[in-house]
């Protein structure tokens, strides 16, 4: 039978915030925590302080789903869903960005919804009741709870949880063996070379800026549209994110090596980033496996004779935290590891025949790597199909035994007694003091009349919400804020102005509220508080800076 979501779930639950802990506190999930995996991620769990009454009505239990009320973006739609199956006496809620779907037991098997839920997100089902006049993006709570599913027996049901359930215990295991391959390849790396910071070994050394005929790169006329019309790859640094180099997100014709200075690079090149803000945390270092261009923020490296390209670019990954060190800023704060930088870096040069050695290891490590890669996606398809399979009754489950002790669920009371302040309280770092003493590039280049691009941090955006929208009691939209941000030449991606803008919200600097734009200009609102779920009407999401918190 088909029910509506609303239908097998027993209980609609907000989220809360609370305050800033003076004591303790009791913990709190925020989407930071949810993987796109439907796990919960318990390393960056925070705490906060909240009424008994609250917790006792509010926290979770292993079985609930977790919903995401409010995040996305260009390319995730909002709803996320993640499973809560921690049995410990810590307690736990979630914030007002979620919201606790707690199921019906006696309709549906808990984490049969949770798949549901987790399919009918990754179809999109969620993006036709998503507010779509923000950036910050809400999702329709209600409306969406109206979608119908298919319901079998609880056995069937059980039965398809458990199927998924082995699935993803698969994929965590293929995903565990190619973690480990990584693992091996950095231990072996040590056992033959030792640390390459301090060459406890004595091997001899040559400056990073003498390793090799290094190329640099650039970026074709984006006003000749011809000239980005083509297959050849043109590497920049949002490619760098895997260790070899097959293609590119870019592409140009071959017009530009006829009409430009632009190099092609030829295969068994190392490829590094030498400017941009990815440089504060990372230092990516690939191989290119076919013919590329590259970007002006980057060198292309022929190493020399007496070193092996795939040892070199070991050794840079085991010093990475030595060349964060030397990475300095330009300017207007953008990172570059520059030939000063580069003649501080000291390379140990081991005798080739030991470098062609763990070349080969990685080699023939690299190809077990591939083919785990090649079994984990047909396993994660696997887990797709069957799920589809499922949830529309095609799988024979006739001959299927239950597991009953797999799928186990928490006997605790749904309505238990209000726990005991003793028992919320866990001990936690101090809160971190907010750095109002911290300068400003923009506004500082903004005094002095100054223009450049600036790198977006939490610091440039206090600076702009101080400066820019704290008077606007009216409110502004997010797309308000982004717009701001391009006229000024600010450097940034979607999702750390997003994070920016949820801490706020999260720290009571920022207020959300729901209206229409005349209601908002009489100052006649009401806020959005964590009990409203849904954004219906012809409101629209607004912003609007608490000037109680921020002066």
């Amino acid at each position: 039978m088909k029910l509506k979501l609303n239908q097998v779930i027993s209980q609609k639950i907000s989220g809360e915030w609370g305050e800033d802990p003076t004591d303790g506190g009791v913990a709190v999930l925020r989407t930071t925590n949810f993987t796109n995996l439907g796990h919960i991620n318990f390393d960056k769990v925070v705490y906060r302080q909240i009424g008994e009454d609250k917790i006792s009505k509010k926290r979770l239990y292993s079985g609930d789903t977790i919903i995401e009320k409010s995040g996305g973006g260009p390319k995730q739609p909002v709803g996320r869903v993640v499973y809560f199956d921690r049995n410990s006496d810590e307690i736990f809620l979630c914030n007002n960005f979620t919201a606790i779907l707690r199921p019906d037991r006696d309709l549906v098997h808990p984490k049969f919804l949770f798949y549901q839920m987790f399919v009918l997100h990754g179809q999109g089902r969620t993006l036709k009741y998503q507010n779509k006049t923000t950036g910050i993006i809400n999702l329709k709570l209600d409306e969406y709870l109206h979608e119908k599913i298919n319901i079998p027996s609880l056995t069937d049901q059980i039965k398809i949880a458990q199927i998924l359930t082995q699935a993803e215990k698969l994929i965590a295991q293929r995903k565990e063996s190619i973690a480990l391959l990584d693992e091996y390849l950095k231990s072996t790396f040590l056992e033959m070379f030792g640390d390459p910071v301090r060459n406890e070994k004595g091997w001899k050394t040559r400056s990073f800026d003498k390793i090799g005929k290094f190329r640099s790169g650039g970026t074709p006329s984006k006003s000749r549209v011809d000239f980005w019309k083509g297959e050849f790859p043109w590497v920049s640094p949002k490619d760098m994110k895997v260790s070899k180099i097959v293609d590119s997100q870019d592409h140009i014709s071959e017009l530009v090596f006829k009409e430009t200075s632009l190099n092609r690079i030829l295969p068994n090149h190392l490829l590094i980033v030498v400017r941009g803000m990815i440089l504060v945390h990372s230092f990516p270092v690939a191989i290119n496996t076919v013919s590329v261009a590259i970007n002006q923020d980057m060198k292309a490296i022929l190493p020399v004779d007496d070193l092996n390209i795939i040892y070199l670019q070991s050794c840079l990954s085991t010093m990475k935290r030595q060349i964060l060190n030397l990475i300095s800023s330009a300017g207007h704060g953008t990172r570059k590891f520059d030939s000063s930088a580069m003649q501080k870096l000291l390379i140990p040069i081991p005798p080739p025949p030991l470098q062609t050695q763990f070349a080969q290891i990685v080699e023939k490590t690299e190809a077990l790597k591939s083919r785990y890669e090649h079994s984990l996606r047909e396993l994660e398809q696997l887990f797709g199909s069957l799920s589809q399979r499922a949830f529309k009754g095609e799988l024979d489950l006739s001959r299927m035994e239950v597991l009953e002790d797999v799928y186990k669920i928490s006997d605790t009371p749904l309505s238990p007694t209000p726990p005991k302040s003793e028992k919320t309280k866990k001990e936690r770092p101090p809160v971190a003091v907010k750095a109002d003493t911290a300068t400003s590039i923009w506004l500082s280049n903004r005094k002095k009349g100054k223009t450049g691009r600036v790198p977006f941090t939490p610091i440039e955006g206090n600076a702009v919400l101080r400066t820019e929208f704290a008077r606007k009691d009216a409110g502004f939209h997010f797309q308000a804020f982004e717009a701001f941000l391009k006229n000024e030449g600010f450097e940034y991606e979607f999702e750390q102005v997003k994070d920016f803008l949820f801490e706020k919200l999260e720290q009571r600097e920022l207020l959300q509220y729901c209206s229409t734009q005349q209601w908002m200009e009489e100052r006649s609102r009401t806020e959005a508080s964590s009990e409203q779920d849904d954004f219906l009407g012809d409101g629209h999401i607004w912003l609007v800076v608490n000037n109680k918190v921020v002066p």
